[in-house]
């Protein structure tokens, strides 16, 4: 079971599974609102929500993927820990009869004198060699360096799995949310029981342009009633509490739009932001934002645009839907209320008014620290696998010559380099 387990053959099948699976994730909008899957994918919404397709990353399916794949590391670990530690524990060392010649490093010096045989013993040790054995008697000799780096591609195994783990912790314990408060508003934290106010918001722009160069929130969180923090947040500059951080992610101007019906009267009054919707309370009515535009102007080649970032002529791109059935669309400007008025609508909507929000992304990442664990020990598995190879050395000494051979995991090339300099310094 632990060898179909670990087997590479599996490993391989779960890579491609989790790639073809991110790719959908890629290729499937995700953090759309409801009405937006709604209306881009009209005859396969209910399928693709039940298989968990506008989330796939916080998914059930995707998480248990990536679980299957922390125990398919552990078993491959395990499989090759077994021989790894065999290798560690061994003590293989030459004899009288070993035939250095055939190792894959070798070279000779005749007639050697104590006095070289410990130079080049003393050389050895001041490259971090280690004498694991000697018989003086016999001229026999072995080192070993390199030995925790055996160790690296089981860490670096490790590593993965913690990395995995701690996402999975994150994905499923976690949130990520954005929220639009506007300046003076108080809001509910998603997944949390407290509250956020807005209680300014101020911006800067680049001079001569209409580009923003900072803009920052002050917020007060709420907590029981009772005012627990304030702070002045700015985009790299959040504000924690109880383990869940604002950052200040956007900004926009919020609208009341008035909707009426001609032979009844006032609908109601609602805010509404740019590119959202809004479910009209007890009533199959939506109404949608689809552009607004602060300081509306239109040029001779009829392009729409503003002329500043100041509501001065404030206009807006709506839309009315009955179900999903269409039943008004057109600009309404703040200003002149009846311009683009429709009789054939039994409908209207007005631009009210206009006010800052401030774009706040809301987040709480439990068990964060797992996940860098795993990329410091990540780290440290690349450095003693790629910095610190697997080197053993034996030596014998006989009356008529010195033989020197060697084995290295990587660096071969280095590692005979290193020989050769023994030869010259003996």
């Amino acid at each position: 079971m632990l060898k179909k387990l670990g087997s590479i053959k599996f490993t391989i099948i779960l890579l491609i599974l989790l790639v073809a699976f991110s790719i959908i994730g890629t290729l499937v909008p995700q953090g759309w609102t409801d009405n937006q899957y709604r209306e881009k994918y009209v005859n396969h919404y209910s399928l693709m929500k039940k298989l968990q397709l506008f989330d796939v990353y916080h998914s059930y399916w995707y998480t248990a993927l990536l679980a299957i794949f922390c125990l398919n590391l552990i078993a491959c670990s395990a499989i090759g820990l077994k021989p790894l530690m065999a290798i560690l524990r061994s003590k293989n060392y030459a004899n009288e009869s070993t035939d250095l010649s055939k190792m894959p490093f070798h070279i000779e010096m005749p007639i050697p004198s104590d006095s070289i045989i410990q130079r080049v013993i003393s050389t050895f040790t001041r490259n971090f060699y280690q004498l694991r054995y000697s018989d003086s008697g016999k001229g026999i000799y072995y080192f070993e360096r390199g030995t925790i780096g055996r160790l690296g591609p089981l860490i670096t195994h490790a590593s993965i799995i913690i990395i995995l783990l701690g996402g999975i912790l994150v994905g499923r314990l976690g949130f990520n949310e954005y929220i639009n408060v506007s300046i003076g508003k108080t809001v509910s934290v998603p997944h949390s029981d407290f509250q956020v106010r807005a209680d300014d918001f101020k911006f800067e722009v680049y001079a001569n342009s209409q580009t923003p160069k900072e803009y920052t929130s002050i917020i007060t969180i709420i907590d029981n009633g009772v005012q627990r923090v304030t702070k002045s947040i700015e985009v790299n500059h959040p504000l924690k509490y109880h383990g869940v951080r604002f950052y200040q992610s956007s900004y926009g101007t919020l609208n009341s739009v008035e909707l009426s019906k001609k032979s009844s009267g006032l609908v109601g009054i609602y805010s509404l932001g740019r590119g959202q919707d809004f479910q009209v309370p007890y009533s199959p009515l939506r109404i949608r934002m689809i552009e607004y535009i602060p300081d509306f102007v239109i040029d001779n080649s009829g392009k729409i645009g503003s002329r500043s970032n100041e509501p001065r002529n404030p206009a807006a791109l709506l839309e009315l839907y009955d179900g999903n059935n269409l039943k008004y669309k057109s600009w309404v400007f703040q200003k002149f209320p009846d311009f683009h008025a429709s009789d054939e609508s039994e409908y209207s909507l007005k631009l009210l008014s206009t006010g800052y929000y401030t774009g706040l992304q809301v987040s709480r990442s439990p068990f964060l620290s797992v996940v860098w664990v795993g990329f410091l020990l990540m780290v440290a598995g690349m450095f003693l696998s790629f910095y610190m190879p697997y080197k053993r050395i034996w030596m014998k000494v006989s009356a008529k010559k010195l033989e020197i051979g060697g084995s290295s995991y990587k660096n071969r090339s280095g590692f005979e380099k290193e020989l050769r300099r023994i030869k010259q310094i003996a």
